[in-house]
């Protein structure tokens, strides 16, 4: 039987929505099964890139029939842009492919705000506004949701 109808990979790829240059996304979990009948011994080599980060430190890669094993993936990206990577999960030693697992990502600019098309309002405080502001004021600037406290 081949290696790939004995190693389950679940899921088989992963999507990380837009994440910030420079920050780190929520990990998300990659579970191996060996559906064989005897013992695996995997690995997961170097990523290509250093955008993706696989962190195998916790599995149990030496797999027995039967066993699970799961590992966190986190995006953290380098540059703007979509991203995409390949986890390769070899049998240990050699460049057999036993699984993989595909992953993107889309890395946005700190700075990338949607621009103020227009549709914006200007807010004015005191009495020449009509008197007071009483407690939360909720403004919507360009679709974005602002918070401001009571102005004095």
């Amino acid at each position: 039987s081949s290696l790939s109808a004995m190693v389950a990979v679940n899921p088989d790829s992963l999507h990380f929505d837009n994440t910030m240059v420079g920050s780190m996304s929520s990990p998300q979990f990659v579970t191996l099964v060996n559906n064989g009948s005897g013992e695996l011994d995997l690995e997961i080599p170097a990523l290509q890139s250093q955008d993706f980060t696989v962190d195998t430190s916790q599995a149990n890669l030496q797999m027995m029939p039967g066993d699970s094993t799961r590992f966190p993936v986190i995006f953290a990206p380098q540059s703007t842009g979509s991203k995409s990577e390949t986890i390769n999960v070899n049998l240990k030693g050699t460049q057999m492919l036993a699984a993989t697992v595909s992953l993107d990502g889309q890395a946005i600019s700190k700075v990338d705000i949607p621009p103020d098309t227009g549709g914006g309002c200007a807010v004015g405080h005191g009495a020449a506004a009509g008197g007071t502001a009483p407690g939360l004021v909720l403004v919507l600037l360009g679709g974005l949701l602002l918070r401001r406290r009571r102005w004095s």
